[in-house]
């Protein structure tokens, strides 16, 4: 399902709002919250180890586009049950200073590494307003003895012990600006589930980087995840594998009674590609979460439908962040158990 986008939103640490309009465009000029990315990310691009890749499962080699027609990218997407899309929701003052934020914070340590995974647990005192973290501020400041008196005002600072203040109030920002426009059930199940630990995973994605379909762990994350994209729009996969079964009749010898075989053929996969255009929310629950693998595809280019009807254009892939936030089962935040 899609969901309508309201009016307008809040920034994260402002009182702007942003009218939104049907005239916005994916492809507009990089705010200055990507321009304080990349620089942080620019002195390592180059110089980044192989070594110290994100643990997540294996990136795959992008196909020649021989076939560019089985590539398009759809600007829709599938009607999966349990699958919810708000294409370019959140504001551009606050997904700036999301970015922002993780460019002073160098939570991808200038693009030495590319993902990050921070767990929260729930505490009953929050702030009233938080501060974009200084230059100096890294997510390592969370780690450090709980005893000092820094990390003692922190922690009455957040909702969820073990993330970042500055990533518990982004949490909250989008918490707010989905109220209203998600139904209320899905925005119960994504964001107030007061029985689970949240899980919060940082990816970072440079143009051609992409990641293989997977279904995320079942025995350790719960259900609905919620994925916000920023910076750049992307292809989506999703993907279901059908497996055949064909029947024939057989007798084992002459004059006996024929018998009904069945036989496993070869497996199929029902595949679908969506565009995620930046400030997208994606919420995949129930059918979506469980039986469809999801991915992206490593390519520089994507092929999108237009939508005009005029076909399908090439778009560019620029560097992306995913920020997905998860519900820890019971027990899920214990490492061998």
């Amino acid at each position: 399902m899609i969901a309508s986008s309201p009016s307008s939103t809040n920034s994260l640490f402002s009182a702007h709002s942003f009218s939104s309009s049907e005239d916005e465009r994916d492809d507009v000029d990089p705010s200055s919250g990507s321009s304080a990315l990349c620089s942080a990310l620019s002195t390592a691009q180059e110089t980044s180890p192989s070594s110290t890749s994100r643990q997540r499962p294996k990136p795959v080699s992008g196909p020649v586009f021989k076939e560019a027609s089985n590539l398009i990218t759809s600007i829709e997407p599938p009607q999966i049950s349990g699958l919810t899309f708000i294409p370019s929701i959140l504001s551009p003052p606050l997904c700036s200073d999301l970015v922002k934020c993780m460019a002073a914070s160098d939570v991808f340590l200038g693009g030495s590494r590319d993902q990050v995974m921070l767990f929260g647990g729930r505490l009953e005192c929050r702030p009233n307003s938080l501060p974009v973290p200084s230059s100096a501020s890294t997510l390592n400041d969370v780690d450090k003895d709980l005893a000092t008196e820094e990390n003692l005002e922190l922690e009455q600072r957040t909702r969820f012990r073990g993330l970042p203040s500055w990533l518990d109030q982004a949490l909250e920002s989008i918490e707010n600006e989905l109220r209203g426009v998600l139904e209320d059930e899905i925005w119960e199940e994504s964001f107030n589930r007061k029985d689970l630990k949240r899980q919060v995973i940082l990816n970072l994605y440079k143009p051609g980087q992409g990641i293989t379909p997977h279904v995320d762990l079942p025995n350790r994350y719960d259900s609905p995840i919620v994925a916000v994209s920023l910076l750049s729009g992307i292809s989506f996969l999703l993907r279901r594998r059908h497996r055949r079964i064909s029947s024939s009749l057989s007798s084992s010898s002459l004059g006996a009674a024929p018998v009904l075989e069945e036989k496993e053929e070869e497996e199929e996969w029902e595949t679908h590609r969506f565009w995620l255009p930046e400030r997208s929310v994606l919420i995949l629950d129930g059918e979506s979460r469980w039986e469809w693998e999801h991915g992206i595809e490593s390519h520089e280019m994507d092929l999108v439908e237009s939508s005009d009807g005029t076909g399908p254009s090439w778009r560019v892939r620029g560097v992306r962040v995913s920020m997905t936030f998860r519900w820890l089962k019971s027990g899920g935040d214990v490492v061998g158990g």
